[in-house]
């Protein structure tokens, strides 16, 4: 068949198409398993070895995918496709950037994974040239691609999968030109290598590898034993380098270990076949219509040679990966049949030889009516992958974090319902809800159940958490505690005022949950600690690793401020801005007291007094203490945040030393209280003596109100309006006279001010 023009430029705007498709594409898993892979390989280049001792901070941020051995540090996925992607890594060190680096890795990886994704495209139409025209060729291709997940899955991230399955299909287009006779079996060498490096990529290629020398035994035994022994020196050296390198035959993630019986077989066939969630004739509905052409041409097709490779090849596959107990046979958080990507290649080969059977056999209208439903079942796959995929971010939510994911509820794999390929923000919030008014809670990630502490669990905005000489208060940057996911959210930056009555180091222990990195849901990141506005320290945390730090805290009120340099994102089904959310935060001081630097003697816009389980904060309305009459005036209104360890009954007492009064300065006054938007009474204010009044206070944060009944003056020099001035101002709770939270409540309310 010859080339045309126009075919060239066809063939150019869609790969084209498929490469823009999968770099821009807006879901994205680059900080997942792949994410290793390139450092790996900059390790072998600069390092000439696979270790990553040399980069611990990097190890640091990949705590599930390293492996130990005998003290060393390694990747512990396949470390093929380091060798393959390596001439790429260096010449990317070469413009100055370091896998090392996270925003570097996540670069080179979109870009890798649309030229593999591109380059897969360009085999696929190799095959589909060889069995139908120039323009079926075209239409074929675009849907194979398009229309499964070598877009879903490949477009993604730089997988392993990616690099696989384009040596795959490299075998395949050899296997067909020489079934075809246009090249000869000397081509069994290069055969030979590729089904070795396939092999090194991902193990499971070996699904592939068994029918394609078996084929070869029946067919060429020449061509077999050149290929055999070619892929034995190969694999002869792989395993010389194993037992070096490891101690044993074969690296960690080879061995069998990895393959058990599942007692879930069944289950799982079926899953992986019709699932909602990862059913490949669900997510490439076109194949069903290839089964269906095997049985009807299957006495056409028994007698062509590839027909039994491409059928043995899928049997094995799926077989193998339905055995994937210890792995999660449905791919853990994922999309789509991507455990099934790799196998593709034998499917469309197996499409082609029914569509070229189809053609030659049946008549006119049955091939148009054939055509109309593979068109119909083909533009279904393409939005499922190269859409819903790539591009809607609520497919990525669906079985991720704050809601119902699969690897804690296998079951919602088969939920037709609420199926992944159809997820919305509509669609997650109802299906949360619909699971959580029936029990279900999803508070497990990774596999490993997370039990917050107690303190997590009662936090709250606006709540108090007190130790030993400490009393910390949430404000509002923080969200309530969430039972659903385990955690509490903050936003870009959260806050946390503690109250010390001495100059203590404090350790801050951090357990993070979940966080934003690029805009997805990631597993790392820097948190920067300001202390009473001054940068302390860039912290690295991980998720689901204990991180910690230790800084020094005046007496008095102090402002520990965390901002998440990653900024914000949304998740689907929340209208909130996220950062990161935490399942523990604890805050304990040293036994010690220590002398502080002047920087960190700043003052905030508020003093403090504190007695045991109480502290005030001044609010707005004051002014600064002026020392040269040791008092502290109030316009007519002015608050005192007073946070409480427990509802009790407090006394707040006031000593004034001028009042305005009736446009002078005078001594008598009275003053309105209220708490937290009640009224409680008023202080009536004579001579140079105090007023007090009974306030309830309840556990947590308390807004109480002081307004003057006789507003406002200006004195002469003085451009501040005036209403009172303090000598002192002080709240006292009484020994005995602890409430219960439901009188406190009926006697101030229950709003949450914050400061």
């Amino acid at each position: 068949m010859s080339w045309t023009l126009r075919s060239y430029w066809s063939l150019l705007i869609l790969c084209c198409v498929v490469f823009v498709l999968s770099y821009f594409s807006t879901v994205n898993h680059t900080s997942s398993d792949p994410k290793g892979s390139l450092l790996t390989a900059q390790a072998i280049l600069e390092k000439k070895t696979i270790r990553l001792d040399g980069y611990p901070d990097a190890i640091s941020e990949l705590p599930r995918r390293i492996c130990e051995y005998q003290g060393h540090l390694y990747y512990y996925y396949p470390f093929g496709t380091s060798l393959i992607v390596a001439p790429f890594v260096w010449l990317d060190n070469l413009l100055g950037n370091d896998m090392a680096q996270a925003q570097d890795d996540h670069a080179l990886q979109k870009i890798l994974a649309a030229l593999t994704s591109t380059l897969a495209f360009l085999l696929v139409y190799a095959m589909c040239w060889c069995y139908t025209s120039e323009s079926s060729a075209l239409f074929l291709s675009t849907v194979f691609v398009l229309g499964s997940s070598m877009m879903s899955t490949m477009g993604t991230a730089l997988w392993n999968i990616n690099v696989v399955t384009v040596l795959i299909l490299t075998c395949v287009v050899l296997l067909i030109y020489e079934d075809k006779k246009w090249i000869s079996t000397a081509k069994s060498y290069f055969l030979g290598f590729l089904l070795f490096a396939m092999y090194v990529v991902r193990p499971t290629a070996v699904t592939f590898a068994i029918p394609v020398l078996l084929y070869l035994l029946l067919k060429d035994r020449t061509a077999f034993i050149k290929t055999a022994i070619v892929g034995a020196i190969f694999l002869s050296g792989f395993i010389a380098f194993s037992l070096w390198e490891w101690g044993h035959w074969l690296p960690p993630y080879y061995l069998a270990n990895q393959l058990s019986q599942s007692t879930f077989l069944s289950t799982a066939l079926f899953g992986n076949l019709l699932s909602p969630a990862r059913g490949l004739l669900v997510y490439s509905p076109y194949l069903g219509l290839t089964a269906i052409g095997s049985v009807v041409f299957f006495q056409r097709l028994r007698r062509q040679p590839l027909f039994w490779i491409t059928v043995g090849w899928f049997v094995l596959h799926w077989l193998m990966i339905s055995n994937f107990p210890r792995l999660m046979w449905w791919g853990g958080w994922s999309y789509g049949s991507r455990l099934f990507t790799e196998a593709l290649p034998g499917m469309f080969l197996l499409t082609l030889l029914v569509w070229r059977a189809a053609s030659q056999t049946l008549t006119f209208i049955w091939q148009r009516a054939s055509l109309g439903m593979f068109t119909l079942a083909a533009i279904v796959a393409v939005f499922f992958n190269s859409y819903q995929g790539l591009y809607n971010p609520y497919t990525a939510a669906w079985d991720g974090v704050g809601t119902y994911n699969i690897d804690t509820y296998p079951s919602l794999l088969f939920d037709w319902k609420y199926p992944q390929f159809l997820a919305s923000s509509t669609q997650i919030t109802q299906r949360n809800r619909f699971y959580r008014e029936r029990g279900l809670v999803p508070n497990v990630i990774s596999g490993r159940q997370i039990r917050p502490t107690k303190e997590m669990r009662e936090w709250q905005p606006g709540d108090v958490v007190t130790s030993p000489d400490i009393v910390a208060l949430l404000d509002d940057s923080w969200y309530g505690f969430d039972p659903v996911g385990g955690a509490r959210w903050m936003r870009g930056q959260g806050r946390i005022w503690v109250a010390m009555e001495k100059n203590a180091v404090l350790t801050l222990r951090l357990f993070p949950a979940f966080m934003n990195e690029y805009g997805m849901l990631g597993d790392e990141g820097q948190m920067s600690i300001i202390l009473n506005g001054f940068h302390y320290d860039t912290l690295k945390v991980h998720q689901n690793k204990v991180s910690e730090v230790k800084f020094p805290l005046r007496k008095g009120i102090n402002e520990v401020l965390l901002r998440w340099e990653a900024g914000e994102l949304s998740l689907p089904n929340d209208p909130r801005s996220l950062a990161i959310a935490f399942y523990a935060l604890e805050l304990r001081a040293e036994d010690h007291e220590v002398v502080l630097s002047n920087e960190l003697r700043a003052l905030v816009p508020a003093d403090f007094r504190m007695v045991p389980g109480l502290a005030i904060l001044l609010g707005d309305g004051w002014y600064d203490f002026d020392p040269d009459w040791q008092v502290r005036w109030m316009r007519a209104k002015g608050r005192l945040w007073t946070i409480s360890a427990k509802n009790v009954i407090g006394t707040l007492r006031l000593w004034p030393a001028a009042i305005h009064n009736n446009e002078a300065v005078g001594v008598n006054s009275k003053i309105s209280v209220s708490i937290n938007g009640k009224h409680v009474g008023v202080i009536q204010i004579q001579g140079e003596g105090f007023g007090e009044i009974p306030i309830p206070l309840r556990a947590g944060i308390n807004d109480v109100f002081l307004q003057s009944e006789t507003g406002e003056f200006y004195t002469v020099g003085d451009p501040r309006p005036l209403s009172i001035a303090f000598r002192k101002i002080s709240i006292e709770t009484e020994v005995g006279k602890e409430m219960n939270a439901g009188d406190v409540l009926q006697q101030v309310g229950s709003c949450y001010p914050h400061p």
